[in-house]
């Protein structure tokens, strides 16, 4: 009969690498906030973020901070997606760096 591993709370959380690590302690700060924050509304207020031109761990806690918060479109632009303003305001009370991209137009 094969067991399956649980988590052991005595026992602290192994990795794969730094990047898992990075995405999991950001995942468990949105999930928190997120629970905070009223929920989306029918005017999501879409803006365009990336997070080109920062450190790659910056990048990294972003990226993982945008999918775990909820909803985002790929923009068909390399590294810019589109978030509502609920994601924004996520990403500005965990204090991770974004910009706004010029406009593609």
């Amino acid at each position: 009969m094969v067991e399956r591993a649980t988590q052991q709370p005595d026992k602290p959380r192994i990795f794969a690498d730094e990047e898992t690590r990075w995405g999991y302690e950001v995942a468990e700060k949105v999930s928190e906030l997120v629970n905070r924050l009223p929920p989306e509304g029918p005017r999501l207020n879409i803006q365009r973020i990336t997070f080109e031109g920062f450190k790659r761990e910056d990048r990294i806690r972003g990226l993982s901070a945008v999918f775990t918060a909820g909803t985002s479109w790929g923009t068909g632009e390399k590294g810019v997606l589109a978030v509502p303003q609920r994601t924004i305001d996520v990403l500005n009370e965990l204090k991770l760096p974004f910009r706004f991209p010029p406009s593609s137009k």
